[in-house]
């Protein structure tokens, strides 16, 4: 009875996480954008805060569609989770694309509390992603140590100045695409062995 639970624990760990293209994608774009801000360092606070609430918006697309499919797949707790994370990012998100001078003065603590949160979130994931591909799974921790990373310098120092912040909002931009991509590569692995 123990093997089953702990199979169908797995199995829906992996099915909340495993729609890879939207994985890929999200991963792609904040690839992206994390670019941009590392191209682009001395960015308006606007442009930051638009490009945040992008990112947010897209980070709630993710945990709304899966709070989806943990509720088809049974699991309500998991599901209720996904959908108020879903929609506090959402809502945060479309503030800052609306109207971003509201949350200005505490743009990079959202930044950095996203990303921290999303970062344990991806390390609870890194040992199934471990027992299906160890580099992935190396690479995807050594991006998520970079999200980490970024997202307390930027909490922690907000002294650093703007120039700083901005292109440790890039680099944790550019970590987190990075892990969405990796993770979402995985799935993809999984559903083409027959795994998810």
């Amino acid at each position: 009875m123990a093997n089953l639970r702990d199979t169908e624990g797995l199995y829906n760990t992996k099915t909340a996480w495993t729609w890879h293209p939207i994985a890929i994608a999200v991963g792609l774009g904040l690839i992206a954008l994390g670019v941009f801000m590392l191209i682009n360092p001395r960015a308006t606070l606007s442009t930051v805060a638009l490009i945040l609430g992008v990112v947010l918006v897209l980070r709630a697309v993710v945990f709304l569609f899966s709070a989806t499919k943990s509720l088809g797949a049974g699991n309500k707790s998991q599901a209720t989770l996904g959908y108020i994370a879903g929609g506090v990012l959402a809502i945060v998100g479309l503030v800052l694309i609306i109207s971003p001078d509201i949350l200005l003065n505490a743009l990079f603590a959202v930044a950095a509390i996203v990303f921290i949160l999303d970062s344990l979130t991806n390390l609870l994931l890194l040992p199934r992603l471990w027992e299906l591909n160890r580099p992935l799974a190396v690479a995807a921790g050594l991006a998520n140590a970079l999200v980490l990373a970024a997202a307390i310098m930027m909490l922690l120092n907000p002294e650093l100045g703007w120039y700083s912040q901005n292109l440790g909002l890039g680099v944790g931009m550019t970590a987190w695409g990075a892990t969405y991509a990796f993770y979402g590569i995985g799935a993809a692995t999984m559903r083409s062995r027959g795994d998810a």
